[in-house]
């Protein structure tokens, strides 16, 4: 199979058991995906999971049924079971910062779990004013009704709102622009079609210090102060925030901050208050059948075996990608326009958990941690980047979302964009032999396949827990902290000095100085 797993042994799991890994690996060295389907009968039954609606079919990764039940013993002496119950628990799990990681009491229906009262206190109090937002029943400081939301955030601040308001938004919607990037293009853009009189400004900031988003807001602010005066213009302002105290300060009504939790990691936020302009888009039934949802994925998780617990198994996959062939990418392709956010949103999720090469412990690690994340949505992602999927000398493991059930009325395009979903794994899998070199297809190249039954608010919310809960048990198998993320912290302190470089006459030393001459014409 063109395997290449020397010197990506974790070190973690040097057990009895991981010789019998690598073994289960050269046995699949000189065979091909097709030689299995046509030797297994049964390979698609014993390689597919449903839960609730969502569907997993890995039978076409490039392992077998028993390499799944070996992952699963190496899992069970990394202590997961134990590692599970603290985090559901609410432990510190996030060692480094002294906090637990309690994303899933924001959607659980237990009164028995770590601060219940709190956080549905929390909810009810957004989704009563994102039902006021969707009747048009808020009011500007010109007597106006809110039209237009500009939302302020990055990173777990705005991926994820963005990502359900693509996805599961509708017609009482209002208009909502998320801004993400400090460049100042999209804000000019948005504030010269956008009456302000008409317009609040969301502020997504966990610490409501967040430079880039601050910066953003004050002159998303400015251009409100322009319009309606500057006590007025604070009117047209909301905060979702884990730093209340901050968001007074600035100038926001309590009755328009929403708060949630230092305890709840920012990539892991939606189902909070940082959730709102998403409620805004759907409204408080569906917003509250996402929660149901992601509760039903938590209880599987937490209850499931492992060798039929979806996300226990889509991080074993990920582990035999990594550590043991050696494939270092993965392409993301939803096979639905109304998911065309998901890979962002799951890049972030996965690269800031999972990107770290100190363990638990504080030691360097030795071994592959989190592949590159990429994609888009399907058919533009075949007339792009999927030729070195097929034919490229680097195999990356593709996988592909579909929904079954049509959710437009206009006939053929739904049937043509399953199709296509599906050629791409059967190209994937099969490849095709020919004399003529250039047009030869080798096969042989892996993917799993996740279909959901509706593009529902509860299937949307299975997903995304699926895969908050696929992070933490590869961190369990790297003996990682994936709630923290200190290398973001780095990039952002150095921008400080080089942009009052940029700003003054004083020109710093260092690798950046030549730079910095150019960038001011110096």
């Amino acid at each position: 199979m063109g395997m290449d797993y020397k010197g990506r042994m974790p070190q973690l799991t040097q057990t009895a058991i991981w010789p019998e890994i690598i073994k289960s690996a050269e046995s699949l060295k000189a065979q091909h995906l097709r030689d299995l389907f046509t030797r297994e009968a049964r390979r698609f039954e014993q390689m597919s999971i449903y839960v609730g609606e969502v569907f997993l079919d890995y039978s076409r990764q490039c392992l077998m049924p028993q390499t799944i039940e070996l992952l699963a013993r190496c899992l069970e002496q990394q202590e997961f079971a134990k590692k599970r119950a603290a985090l559901f628990a609410g432990d510190k799990v996030n060692a480094s910062e002294g906090r637990p990681a309690l994303h899933t009491a924001l959607r659980s229906s237990d009164s028995k779990m770590p601060h219940y009262k709190e956080i549905n206190a929390s909810l009810e109090c957004a989704l009563e004013f994102a039902e006021k937002l969707r009747a048009k029943a808020v009011i500007g400081a010109s007597g106006k009704p809110i039209t237009n939301i500009i939302h302020i955030g990055i990173g777990g601040s705005d991926l994820g709102p963005q990502h359900l308001t693509a996805a599961l938004g509708d017609e009482w919607s209002p208009n909502i622009v998320f801004i993400r990037n400090v460049d100042a293009a999209p804000i000019a853009k948005a504030m010269a079609q956008l009456n302000p009189h008409e317009t609040m400004l969301f502020i997504a900031s966990k610490t409501f210090t967040t430079a880039e988003t601050m910066l953003n807001a004050n002159t998303v602010l400015a251009w409100l102060a322009n319009a309606l005066g500057k006590e007025k213009a604070m009117q047209h302002v909301v905060a979702l925030t884990a730093a209340p105290d901050k968001a007074k300060a600035y100038g926001v009504d309590d009755a328009r901050i929403f708060r949630f939790w230092d305890w709840v990691g920012g990539r892991f936020s939606v189902w909070s208050s940082i959730g709102l302009p998403a409620m805004a888009a759907m409204g408080r039934k569906k917003f509250t059948e996402l929660l149901r949802g992601g509760e039903a994925m938590d209880k599987h998780f937490y209850e499931a075996p492992l060798l039929v617990n979806m996300p226990v198994v889509l991080a074993m996959l990920s582990i035999w990608n990594i550590n043991v062939l050696g494939y270092q990418a993965r392409a993301v392709l939803p096979y639905c326009e109304a998911l065309r956010e998901w890979p962002s949103y799951l890049q972030q999720l996965e690269m800031e958990s999972l990107g770290k090469s100190i363990d638990c412990d504080g030691k360097a690690l030795s071994y592959s941690t989190a592949p590159v994340v990429f994609g888009m949505t399907g058919t533009p992602a075949q007339h792009a980047f999927m030729q070195a999927l097929h034919q490229g000398t680097q195999i990356i493991p593709a996988e592909i979302i579909m929904v079954k059930a049509e959710h437009t009325k206009l006939p053929g395009h739904h049937a043509m964009l399953n199709a296509n979903g599906l050629a791409q794994a059967e190209a994937l899998q099969q490849g095709r032999e020919t004399d003529d070199l250039q047009k030869n297809f080798s096969g042989n190249r892996p993917s799993s396949i996740l279909v959901l039954d509706t593009l529902s608010p509860f299937a949307i919310g299975e997903l995304l827990a699926l895969y908050e809960h696929k992070v933490f048990t590869e961190s369990v198998f790297w003996n990682l902290n994936p709630f923290d993320q200190w290398g973001v912290e780095l990039g952002k302190t150095l921008a400080t000095p080089i942009q009052n470089a940029l700003e003054t006459d004083d020109v710093a030393n260092g690798a950046a100085a030549s730079l910095i001459k150019r960038l001011r014409n110096l």
